[in-house]
């Protein structure tokens, strides 16, 4: 079982992708329902409050959704469930299904993702769009080693608030190119000395390709991937993807 991250060191840490907030607001703006599938804190939800739409958030933390309630306390059309992104039942249809920051790569299974896009595609009208975003693995899982990556090396990436505390946060990480599996554990050393805490993400990444190939599995349509939030094509280096796709009737709903 993957140890639980607690929460308000999370919501400091895992702050989004530069422009992912624009971007979804932008997708939304004409929608009148839309869902999020892995809502977290509520990060995304809070950028989308303002718009004139219903928005449902689902995630399976509690102590995830506990910070979304807080963020989201002063927004009426806002509900927030607990439940498996890759089972939830809801009693409406949506416009807009949105999976952003690499949420998809918190499933452990091909079998798990291609529940979640036929979840998706099952709970969208005819015509409604998907949108996710990722990190890029497709560079590192060609050429990469597994000596690249040092089990036990700390590497430092952030310094943040919590808990009337500033933190010093560091990473180690452990890679399974076999599994496409990339376990980073984030260690937090308060800068006075004080306190300790730590917390895991385990990812099962997918190639771009592999993510096309199911979305279509699941019954989308005019598939789009680009590079950027701007709609770039797809290059090499890129260090991002986002995906856009259309529901048509009822395929994919099981």
């Amino acid at each position: 079982m993957t140890p639980r991250y607690p929460a308000d060191l999370y919501a400091v840490t895992h702050t989004g992708t530069p422009g992912d907030l624009a971007f979804y607001r932008e997708l939304c703006r004409s929608a009148d329902d839309v869902l999020e599938l892995g809502c977290g804190y509520g990060r995304v939800l809070e950028a989308l409050a303002p718009l004139p739409c219903r928005l449902v958030g689902v995630d399976s933390d509690a102590d995830l959704l506990a910070q979304a309630r807080q963020r989201l306390a002063g927004y009426d059309d806002v509900t927030l469930i607990e439940a498996d992104m890759r089972t939830v039942a809801l009693d409406r249809r949506f416009d807009r299904v949105l999976v952003p920051h690499s949420g998809i790569y918190c499933l452990p299974h091909e079998a798990d993702v291609l529940a979640v896009f036929r979840r998706a595609h099952a709970l969208l009208r005819p015509g409604g769009i998907l949108a996710l975003d990722a990190y890029t693995a497709d560079g590192f899982h060609e050429d990469a080693k597994v000596d690249d990556f040092d089990d036990h090396e700390l590497l430092p990436v952030a310094h943040v608030h919590a808990r009337g505390k500033a933190w010093r946060v560091l990473e180690r990480s452990h890679w399974d190119p076999a599994q496409q599996r990339i376990v980073v554990t984030y260690v937090y050393r308060s800068e006075d000395g004080e306190a300790y805490d730590e917390g895991r993400i385990d990812q099962r990444y997918l190639l771009r390709p592999q993510v096309l190939v199911l979305l279509r599995e699941a019954g989308f349509v005019d598939i789009a991937m680009a590079g950027t939030f701007h709609g770039d094509p797809v290059h090499e280096d890129d260090e991002m993807w986002v995906v856009r796709a259309v529901a048509t009737g009822t395929a994919g709903a099981r």
